[in-house]
């Protein structure tokens, strides 16, 4: 049997190495236009206009609760494939290269959360895989709308 690699997008945010299955994103973009969105969730940062699609951003470091120097160096935006839910985006600091990762790695990578996102957020990562240099963080783009909503429900009660 054949060790298939999965291939994933990196990406940097607050210094750390992220990265999500290449097969979840449609494309990445950068220098986008937000429209803040009155009283919208934490984590939400707006909306963009994608070629005239209108597209929900989200802010990574936001939503892992990692330090937040300035947050406009999180320019970059990562746009997910609509199998992943309704248009979104995450902004993140600076878009690396594509890691191919062996899946017996993926299989025996670590579930600890680095001490990222204390609260529920901390679902948002699905492992971490040691690289030889340092370590990927890889997060589930499936789960960022859902926690969205669940905290959208929680502030309008």
């Amino acid at each position: 049997m054949i060790d298939q690699p999965t291939m994933f997008c990196t990406f940097r945010a607050a210094g750390r190495l992220f990265g999500i299955p290449l097969a979840d994103i449609k494309e990445v973009t950068d220098d986008v236009t937000c429209t803040r969105i009155p009283h919208a969730p934490f984590g939400v940062r707006g909306y963009i206009n994608i070629r005239g699609q209108i597209i929900l951003g989200l802010d990574l470091k936001q939503l892992l609760e990692l330090l937040v120097e300035n947050a406009e160096d999180a320019r970059r935006l990562v746009i997910f494939k609509p199998t992943i839910g309704q248009a979104f985006g995450l902004f993140v600091d600076h878009v690396g290269e594509i890691v191919e990762v062996p899946r017996s790695d993926l299989e025996s990578g670590e579930s600890a959360k680095l001490g990222l996102a204390s609260s529920g957020r901390g679902g948002l990562i699905e492992r971490v895989v040691r690289l030889p240099e340092q370590l990927l963080v890889v997060l589930n783009p499936r789960k960022f709308l859902p926690i969205i909503e669940i905290e959208s429900q929680s502030t309008n009660n």
